[in-house]
């Protein structure tokens, strides 16, 4: 993953149920979390709100139409960083951050911080 992402950064995830409504979409989320746990930079179409919330500030939604607009103010974003900076290592540390196993147990009520995980 590490060397396709050295010439590919962005990925676009588009249901194959295009025509449910978003509300009845759900997240491709193991495909979203391969992706941004490797600093992909991931436009999906739009999903249930709970989804999108889950996933929100690391995975951009957005209708088909208004697709091309955000990758271009997105690569336009990418492109003006300097070079030493790479994109999406904010996104790998949040990723982290916010879905790391333990963290995910702990709001399912399932685990808490003193199970030791």
């Amino acid at each position: 993953m590490s060397k396709l992402l050295e010439t590919h950064a962005f990925f676009l995830n588009m249901h194959r149920e295009c025509y449910e409504p978003p509300a009845q979409t759900d997240c491709e989320t193991l495909r979203f979390a391969q992706l941004v746990s490797y600093g992909a930079i991931v436009i999906s179409d739009r999903c249930h709100a709970d989804d999108e919330a889950e996933w929100d500030g690391l995975v951009h939604f957005a209708d088909r139409r208004d697709m091309p607009r955000l990758f271009h103010s997105l690569w336009q974003q990418a492109h003006s960083q300097p070079p030493a900076a790479k994109f999406g290592l904010p996104l790998v540390a949040e990723f982290a951050r916010r879905l790391s196993p333990g963290r995910i147990f702990e709001r399912a009520g399932t685990l808490t911080t003193s199970d030791g995980l």
